[in-house]
């Protein structure tokens, strides 16, 4: 039996007025995996994404200028190497790895990986990584559990209403607190009656509105504070502890909203705080478009047809930064360089089941998200017209615009999965080309999540590699507003 990855706590699926329609013993998770991540801009280990997934920001070119040169390494692949520079003898020493602690998950249990230090341009292999073969291992759904049972029993099918139609109503650039929408709604009252505003709660009704969430209170509560919550009394908690993590390796406190009707585009702005020195989750906050059948979750590894779905996370960094974690139908492969998955291709590191992982997109100059306190979070997804590359992904925090990506911006390459925009891998390449995320109008968003995702593997590397991770892991939400336009920063 697949592990699912996230919570065994059980699941509640509203229908209108609040009403339970279905109870589940899991909800599954969305593709997703681990992704070791080695950046110079970042504290050596960063962890992005989902499942047992590991993708290493690797295979330059500079160390693959030898045929069949390897650089990058995942739990789903074993056996990687590291490129010699062509017998050159100029030694450079391999970084360091920590996949041993991720225990990469297959159906009968977990098996631990051991990662062998590489150094002085030698070939050298990894050992212990779990087959990428191996079905819910590291590849295979991601432990994510695709096809375990009750996986999509808390699920409503969602999405079902008139197909979206092509393009968005543009929009973006920089703005401060209180522009978009939430001007002329002080202190968010009464934004809820506006007619782009899709979905708002503010959790002073509980949980009302939201299509399901983890029914176990010690994941997931709204609690009532008026000192704690950003506006009002009431705000939502998820926290998930070692001690519970140590019974089930792979926790989600998570609330989705499913939309009536598909759009093509969406602002969904919300406030977060993380408690003291929580850990950033596994996975954060999610946005799925689909064709109102096509059911994103887990879908680990592998890439949705531009006729079924796209999705993106916005995850958080060791760091304190965020980046787009994203699947669609012409997502590029970690197995190559050139993102293909061409056995011939510079940097093959396959053959592998799950070729496809979330590609990734981390905006430059960054500031650190604060600390024991609330910070404004708004992201903007806009899909593309069906033939074209217009989809576009922003976010801003506190009002200020961090990542834009769409035709034109911002500069940078592309290597394996990743779209360098700046850091160690960064060349001056070219523009940014814009998403062509679906082939079909009748894909638009359906869903977002509000997710807190941790795995014990991700925590006990962390630790190992100097990071102090306390007891529990809390983070608190509030005053969330989804849109079709701009919503802006809650106005006192």
């Amino acid at each position: 039996m697949v592990t699912p990855a996230y919570s065994r706590g059980v699941y509640l699926n509203a229908g209108g007025g609040g009403t339970p329609r279905a109870v589940a013993d899991s909800l599954p998770v969305f593709g997703a995996h681990h992704n070791l991540f080695f950046d110079n801009q970042d504290d050596s280990v960063m962890q992005s994404t989902h499942g047992a997934e590991a993708s290493s920001l690797s295979g330059d070119p500079l160390f693959t200028s030898a045929a069949n040169a390897d650089f990058s390494c995942r739990p789903s692949r074993c056996g990687c190497r590291v490129p010699s520079r062509g017998g050159s003898g100029g030694g450079w020493v391999a970084l360091l790895a920590l996949l041993g602690a991720f225990g990469m998950r297959r159906r009968a249990g977990l098996r631990s990986g051991v990662l062998a230090l590489v150094s002085f341009g030698a070939v050298t292999s990894l050992t212990g990584c779990s087959g990428d073969s191996g079905e819910g291992g590291s590849g295979a759904q991601a432990g994510a559990g695709a096809q375990s049972s009750g996986g999509t029993g808390a699920q409503s099918s969602g999405g079902t209403g008139a197909g979206a139609t092509s393009g968005g109503s543009g929009g973006g650039g920089a703005t401060t607190p209180g522009e978009g929408l939430s001007a002329a709604y002080p202190g968010d009252q009464g934004i809820g009656t506006h007619p782009s505003v899709l979905f708002h709660s503010d959790f002073e009704s509980g949980m009302s509105g939201w299509t399901s969430y983890t029914q176990n209170s010690s994941l997931l509560a709204v609690e009532q504070s008026g000192s704690r919550a950003h506006g009002g009394s009431a705000y939502l908690r998820a926290s998930i502890t070692r001690t519970q993590l140590a019974q089930n390796p792979y926790l989600s406190a998570q609330a989705q909203f499913h939309l009536p009707n598909r759009v093509p585009e969406i602002y969904w702005r919300f406030y977060a705080q993380y408690v003291g020195k929580t850990a950033v989750p596994h996975h954060w906050i999610r946005s799925a478009a689909t064709n109102g059948t096509f059911n994103p979750e887990g879908q680990a590894g592998k890439k949705p047809g531009g006729d079924q779905a796209f999705w993106f996370n916005l995850d958080a960094r060791n760091d304190g930064s965020f980046f787009f974690y994203a699947y669609w139908h012409e997502m590029r492969s970690w197995m190559c360089n050139d993102g293909s998955t061409d056995p011939g291709c510079a940097g093959y590191n396959g053959p592998s089941n799950n070729a496809y992982y979330g590609n990734n997109f981390h905006p430059a100059q960054q500031t650190a998200f604060p600390r024991d306190d609330w910070f404004c979070v708004e992201i903007r997804g806009k899909a593309n017209t069906p033939g074209q590359y217009d989809g576009e992904l922003w976010f801003w925090i506190d009002g200020k615009l961090v990542g834009e990506y769409r035709t034109g911006t911002p500069r940078g390459r592309w290597l394996r999965e990743n779209f360098f925009s700046h850091g160690q891998y960064y060349r001056d390449e070219q523009d940014f080309e814009g998403f062509n995320f679906r082939t079909s109008a009748e894909v638009g968003f359906q869903r977002i999540i509000l997710d807190a995702y941790y795995e014990k593997g991700t925590l006990d590397a962390k630790e190992s590699s100097g990071i102090e991770v306390p007891e529990a892991q809390v983070i608190w939400y509030d005053d969330v507003v989804l849109a079709t336009e701009r919503v802006g920063c809650k106005v006192p």
